[in-house]
């Protein structure tokens, strides 16, 4: 057997081998409309093709439902997914239907659906949820709009079975529905890369086309009696042009808003590639195919593709298989010349035969799989690549002979060189008249080079070695005395701070340029580094600042690089000491708008948050993932994160968000690494930016934060206390009248702060806050009833409201032009009042905002297992849930709220401290789905003090 054939048999062995484990690939999961995927493990990266027998309702569009409930639709059919409904004898190819299966799980997850290309356009339902529309769905041609699309979507069901709906419309297309590839379904990772794959493949297939494509242009450009590369490059522009639309679609990512109809244009290109392939033939194997059949073919492909724009796009492509017909009828010429080219042992043919039977292969796949008659996928690309090697083999050996060509040249050439000889010597003798002035010249450098406080050298040729002559400051800046032969990377970059890729590139980059053009080395010399730090011979550190010229020929070529080297260790050591201290005035600027003792509370809550935080995270709990530590560790985090936000510290807010990020995502995402050195590193840095600003209070404003809270006194009330013990000393009588209660009350005033006070310090946040959110700054009405708190009590209270005034301006006062819309005042209000009781104190807090969705709140708690379907609760059960750590009803998170940790931090404290929170429900409100309420404090008395109560005791004495 010739070995052509021998070539050709196996290369059909090959495409069948590859066309059969494709599609044993294809399993059923689908069997009669259920896809149980129940033991299916989507984490080991598994993609399941939804493939089988699909529930199909065929003239209806049947709605996406949550449950198997179709009561009001005609009897169900079962159709095999891939495959157009056009090819059973009961259904027209146009027309309209749905597909519909269910798919049951294990669980709840997230998941991604990767969807082939439906023919013509699709409405896809999860449950009752649309995901995805891909054109314009309607039971009436004229309403109908077609989309040739391939997507990959995302979705999180509700319940671990639920329904896939598919309603597919088809007026177009010769095929109809889910007629080719198969819908996968796996994790939105693998999905994802996968689609990017299928993308970056094609991709790839495109670029090497097109470069191929321009090269032979670019070859036509410099010797245009080669026609054979136009043609060659025209066929290689078109495939990648169809390629374009082919498998993955990827012209979607560049042109999303194309139109069906400028899709199949582009896909069709590939007709065109036939004629510019007869006229190439022809020139490689001359004569071969009559000069009249090649031009025919290009007229009849020409109108072909042009009616498209004429034709109804279902008149176009009922017409496309007579192009095919054309196009095989043209590959078969084809073949014959490249047979007759080998029999008639022109140089190449045989090459350029097995390269048209891959071409040829591919081709006939690419027509059976646009008529669906075979499950593969689309390898015409693929096939033009192999004959596209074949072709640049061909060149390459054409180019050796050219060389063997100019080799021959040669010997010529050098025996004119004993010609050339004595001219040059004439020319010798002109240039000596030049040696005086080029000698002036050098002297003027090298004073320059000697004098100057910087490193100047040049490297020339491809080993970047240092060439000619050095500034003499180079011996400072690297300690040596004879650089001669020495590497630039060497000397540069190993002792630097880049590292093996970045000293690659700067390398690379350095040897491309030698003698190439100019605008080489411009377009790469972003990779050039232009300054490093490296360290010297006594180990220390050096920054260098470099710069990059090129020296170049009268062609523009890059003959050598001048460097210069300038050493800007102490400017950059200046830099960063200014920049320090802008800090440290920044962070001093901050300090000086608090108060001494408000700050010095906040270091030492942050403090106590640091301890419990760095016992948690070194703690077994956290080494096994417990949720509830983690939600601890968060409550902390998020408490400082308020605290210092509230006091303006914008540095330490910075710091605690960052932290508090990575807890948050740790609760959110399962596949996210718990790392204790992170949350130790982390933990570091907080401790860090306390410290920083714990010291320029005490070191730079002289502010004492050692031993018990200070209590100041004026020199004038000193005085008068001194007066008043000597009185007493001296047994006098205890009738000391005003001055007695006046000392009683300045000492009184000292130990304890009016709540009033603690309230509106804590409310000084809201207008900041109000800013952040784009509402009106709401007015505050405190009634304290003249109680005082202690220093225990006023550090509750802080805590608490730091939470609780954050969750009524992000999720209870509504903006202004809701309120306004609503018939409220623009400007809400907050109120609260304190009420003194026998054993306790109770503070109640209210807002006039939006309050509680409890049918919101109570769907939540059910889903998060807090309340049962079975006893959803009272209202008042409802209401309580929102103390719950972790429980947010909150659309968006911000760095104000909306974690879930704010009411079950209040609620904490409070707690801890034997006190209760609870929300008291104000009656219904006809025509109103939330209900108003407000939130009862009980604390302990005794944190809390009366004046007139001691007043009273001292009067009885």
């Amino acid at each position: 057997m010739p070995p052509i054939y021998r070539v050709m048999l196996s290369i059909l062995a090959i495409s069948y081998l590859f066309r059969t484990n494709w599609a044993v690939a294809q399993s059923h999961n689908v069997v009669k409309g259920v896809a149980d995927l129940r033991s299916s493990d989507f984490s080991d990266g598994k993609v399941i093709p939804l493939s089988g027998q699909w529930e199909f309702y065929w003239q209806q569009l049947v709605p996406g439902v949550a449950v198997d409930d179709l009561s009001d639709i005609d009897s169900k059919d079962f159709i095999e997914v891939p495959g157009s409904w056009g090819r059973s004898d009961q259904r027209s190819t146009y027309g309209y239907g749905t597909y519909r299966i269910r798919v049951d799980l294990d669980k709840i997850q997230t998941l991604a659906i990767r969807w082939p290309t439906i023919y013509s356009s699709a409405r896809i339902f999860i449950d009752d949820l649309k995901i995805l529309d891909i054109g314009k769905v309607a039971d009436k041609p004229d309403q109908h709009i077609m989309q040739l699309s391939e997507r990959a979507i995302s979705f999180q069901p509700e319940n671990p079975s639920f329904y896939l709906t598919i309603q597919v419309t088809n007026y177009d297309m010769f095929l109809a529905g889910l007629a080719k590839a198969t819908i996968e379904i796996g994790s939105p990772e693998v999905i994802f890369a996968k689609n990017e794959k299928i993308t970056a493949s094609t991709m790839f297939l495109i670029g090497c086309l097109f470069m191929m494509g321009i090269y032979h242009f670019c070859l036509f450009a410099l010797r245009r009696k080669s026609k054979s590369a136009a043609y060659f490059g025209a066929s290689c522009l078109l495939i990648a042009a169809y390629t374009l639309v082919a498998r993955g679609r990827p012209i979607i990512v560049f042109l999303p808003h194309i139109t069906s109809k400028e899709q199949i244009f582009l896909f069709n290109l590939w007709l065109l590639s036939i004629p510019s392939f007869l006229y190439f033939t022809n020139e490689i194997i001359p004569r071969s195919i009559p000069r009249r059949f090649i031009q025919s073919v290009a007229w009849f492909k020409g109108v072909y593709l042009a009616s498209i724009f004429v034709l109804e796009t279902k008149v176009f492509l009922n017409l496309s298989v007579i192009a095919q017909v054309v196009a095989l009828i043209s590959m078969i010429f084809i073949f014959k010349a490249s047979i007759k080219g080998v029999f008639q042992r022109i140089e190449g043919a045989r090459l350029f035969l097995m390269g048209l039977l891959v071409l040829l292969i591919s081709t006939v796949n690419d027509m059976a799989l646009a008529r669906a008659l075979i499950q593969s996928i689309p390898l015409g690309a693929t096939g033009l690549f192999a004959f596209i090697f074949c072709q640049s083999f061909l060149l390459a050996k054409r180019f050796s002979n050219a060389f063997t060509r100019v080799s021959r040249s040669e010997r010529k050439i050098r025996q004119l060189s004993g010609d050339l000889k004595s001219e040059r010597d004439h020319v010798i003798q002109l240039n000596e008249t030049l040696e005086q002035r080029v000698e002036e010249q050098t002297r003027d450098i090298r004073s320059f080079m000697t004098n100057l406080e910087m490193g100047i050298f040049a490297i020339q040729g491809d080993s970047l070695e240092i060439h000619g002559d050095i500034s003499d400051h180079m011996k400072v800046l690297f300690d040596a005395e004879s650089f001669e032969g020495v590497n630039i990377c060497s000397l540069l970059f190993e002792q630097s701070h880049l590292d093996s890729n970045e000293q690659n590139l700067a390398k690379n980059v350095l040897v491309a340029a030698m003698g190439e053009d100019l605008l080489a080395f411009e377009t790469n010399s972003h990779g050039l580094p232009y300054e490093v730090e490296r360290q010297n011979k006594n180990g220390e550190s050096q920054i260098l600042e470099l710069s990059w010229n090129p020296i170049v020929n009268d062609d523009d070529i890059v003959n050598k690089i001048l460097v210069t080297v300038r050493d800007v260790t102490l400017i950059r050591s200046l830099e960063e000491e200014a920049l320090t201290k802008e800090e440290d005035l920044q962070f001093i600027g901050e300090l000086l708008n608090i108060d001494p003792a408000k700050f010095r509370r906040f270091i030492d809550d942050c403090y106590e948050f640091v301890s419990e935080n760095r016992k948690l995270i070194n703690s077994k709990s956290i080494q096994e993932k417990d949720m509830e530590a983690l939600k601890v560790l968060f409550i902390n985090m998020h408490t400082m994160k308020g605290a210092a936000r509230s006091l303006y510290l914008k540095k330490m807010t910075q710091v605690f968000h960052e932290t508090e990020q990575y807890y948050a995502t740790l609760q959110t995402d399962a596949n996210i690494e718990w790392s204790i050195d992170k949350m130790n590193s982390d933990l570091d840095e907080v401790v860090d930016i306390i410290r920083s600003y714990e010291n320029l209070s005490k070191n730079k404003l002289g502010r004492d934060f050692d031993g018990e809270p200070h209590i100041e006194f004026s020199e004038s009330e000193v005085e008068k206390m001194l007066h008043l013990m000597t009185r007493f000393e001296n047994e006098e009588p205890i009738s000391l009248g005003n001055d007695h209660l006046s000392l009683h009350k300045t000492i009184f005033e000292r130990l304890y702060l009016r709540r009033q006070q603690v309230i509106a310090e804590s409310c000084q946040v809201l207008p900041a806050l109000a800013k952040d959110l784009g509402k009106n700054n709401p007015r505050l009405m405190i009634e304290d009833n003249e109680i005082y708190m202690n220093s225990v009590g006023e550090d509750i209270l802080r805590k608490v409201f730091v939470h609780i005034l954050r969750n009524s301006m992000d999720h209870g006062i509504e903006p202004p032009d809701v309120r306004s819309a609503i018939g409220k005042d623009p400007v809400g209000n907050i109120s609260i009042r304190m009420t003194w009781e026998t054993s306790k104190v109770t503070i109640s807090y209210r807002d006039d905002g939006a309050g509680l969705d409890l049918q919101k709140i109570s769907k939540m708690a059910i889903h998060r297992g807090v309340l049962s379907e079975d006893n959803a609760g009272t209202p008042y059960q409802v209401a309580q849930c929102i103390f719950n750590a972790g429980f947010s009803t909150a659309k968006q998170v911000n760095d104000i709220s909306g974690r879930g940790v704010g009411m079950g931090a209040i609620k904490k404290f409070i707690e801890d401290a034997e006190g209760t929170i609870e929300i008291s429900l104000d009656q219904p409100i006809a025509g109103r789905q939330n209900r108003s309420f407000a939130f009862l404090i009980e604390l302990p008395q005794n944190l809390f003090a009366r004046y007139k109560d001691f007043k009273g005791q001292q009067n009885v004495a």
